[in-house]
């Protein structure tokens, strides 16, 4: 279970072009999202989530009291625009909130910022929203039956599920909850369906794959022999849907992607105006994508665990959040490696395309030699930021991330389905390669840091 924040100087320095440039990138999504595109046909469903505004509703509702006898809000993340009118009027709706149940909600949350005191608001807000996934469906919101494997940041805030019913019942929020759900999905419809066909599409067509949408699991069963008592124990084979779900909700955090993965779900939870091509919405559909391909080469990797468990047990000395388990690992690196190589890819074709475009209008050789000259410099300068992202990526804990950066060039020439290409992949892993991969890349990810610091990183003008 994962909540990334999106790091608006990452965004920033991936999706820099000129104007040009943008429109030229909008012409080709529109290519190559046909009329039609069905998201579900590619286990994507776009749906707000009742519990989820319930629960976040809940919070809006706590208070304090300054020490000059001022109250004032104890939640009060950053809001896209609609989210912000949601607010207010949701707080006015509620105006008149039963002043114990508010006391209670108020309580709580203020105890559990005392507990977190450097987590910002969006920080405090997330493990609420994980919580809301826990529930059973309105009205009933009843706690899970089974606690025991739900982290611990969760399982800090699963006592306020009660005061989520308390205020399902004595509040107007279950009177307006069909209004906001309908509100909710206008305004997905608006932008977020939009940009998710795109997402999606952008995404496949670079893996040059469709997402597996069934996993079939074995299961131990015990079955009565026919005409006798006794039981026999065999292994059955079933299979479970997999589904990606975008979520929008206006109290989401704005500038937050919430990604949860429970089993074979997985959801993404946004703000409704998003635009999900330019979000880590991304790396969430990629992860969904590349889970069960990874999975299926689990019994091949037995030299990328050897080789990562001593790397992640350094790693762990100084961010003890990282993961020791070396299967996320690969699998991680594979989403940071795919997502880093696509938009990279992507800049680099229409860049490319744009200057030759250009070139077949000029007639001397010197001012074709300044654009290929200059296409070369921008080229350098994407290689030089990709290759400070990955590193970024090895930081946390994605340790193959150089590694299948570079096997996926190999992909994007050749055209093949990444499903097809990844047990190759891992079987071709070397790790005598792999031990100067991040001093080599100190270079490269100096010159980015430096560009990046001056304003030129990722500018093309042609």
């Amino acid at each position: 279970m994962v909540d990334p924040a999106l790091n608006l100087r990452n965004l920033m320095r991936r999706f820099t072009f000129s104007l040009i440039l943008l429109l030229f990138a909008a012409s080709v999504h529109a290519q190559q999202t046909p009329i039609g595109f069905d998201l579900t046909n590619y286990g994507v469903r776009i749906e707000p989530d009742k519990r989820l505004i319930v629960v976040l509703a809940a919070l809006e509702m706590a208070r304090t009291t300054t020490p000059d006898g001022k109250e004032i809000k104890l939640i009060e993340t950053p809001l896209s625009a609609k989210g912000a009118e949601f607010r207010k009027r949701l707080l006015a709706e509620n105006a008149d909130l039963d002043p114990e149940l508010r006391g209670r909600i108020s309580s709580f949350v203020e105890r559990y910022k005392k507990r977190n005191p450097g987590q910002t608001d969006a920080e405090v807000v997330s493990p609420f929203i994980s919580m809301a996934y826990t529930l059973t469906p309105v009205p009933d919101l009843s706690d899970p039956i089974i606690t025991t494997d739900l982290p611990g940041n969760l399982l800090d805030v699963l006592d306020f599920a009660p005061l989520v019913r308390d205020f399902y019942r004595r509040s107007k929020i279950s009177g307006k909850l069909d209004s906001y759900l309908a509100e909710y999905r206008s305004d997905a419809d608006a932008a977020l369906r939009p940009s998710a066909k795109e997402m999606v599409g952008e995404i496949l067509g670079y893996l040059h794959t469709r997402p597996m949408l069934t996993i079939s699991e074995k299961v131990k069963v015990e079955t009565t022999r026919t005409g006798s008592k006794q039981r026999i124990q065999q292994t059955e084979a079933r299979e479970h849907e997999r589904h990606f779900y975008i979520v929008p909700e206006k109290l989401a955090p704005k500038g937050n992607i919430n990604f949860l993965n429970i089993r074979d779900d997985y959801y993404a939870i946004v703000p409704p105006d998003t635009d999900l091509s330019f979000s880590e919405a991304r790396r969430a559909f990629l992860q969904f994508v590349i889970d069960p391909i990874i999975l299926g080469t689990a019994k091949d990797m037995t030299p990328m665990r050897d080789w990562a468990k001593p790397v992640l047990d350094e790693l762990r000395k100084t961010n003890p959040n990282i993961s020791p388990d070396a299967f996320l690992a690969v699998s991680e690196s594979l989403v940071a490696a795919s997502d880093v190589r696509q938009a990279q890819y992507l800049k680099e074709k229409l860049a490319t395309d744009q200057a030759r475009a250009r070139q077949a209008i000029l007639k001397s050789s010197e001012e074709k030699q300044a654009v290929y000259d200059e296409l070369t410099k921008f080229k350098k300068a994407q290689a030089d930021e990709a290759t400070l992202q990955l590193y970024e990526a090895y930081q946390k804990g994605a340790v193959f991330a150089f590694y299948f950066a570079e096997q996926l060039k190999g992909v994007e020439e050749s055209g093949f389905d990444i499903a097809a290409s990844v047990k190759d992949m891992v079987a071709s892993f070397d790790a005598a390669r792999e031990k100067d991969r991040v001093a080599a890349s100190a270079e490269a990810r100096a010159r980015a840091v430096a560009a990046d610091t001056t304003g030129t990183d990722g500018v093309c003008v042609f």
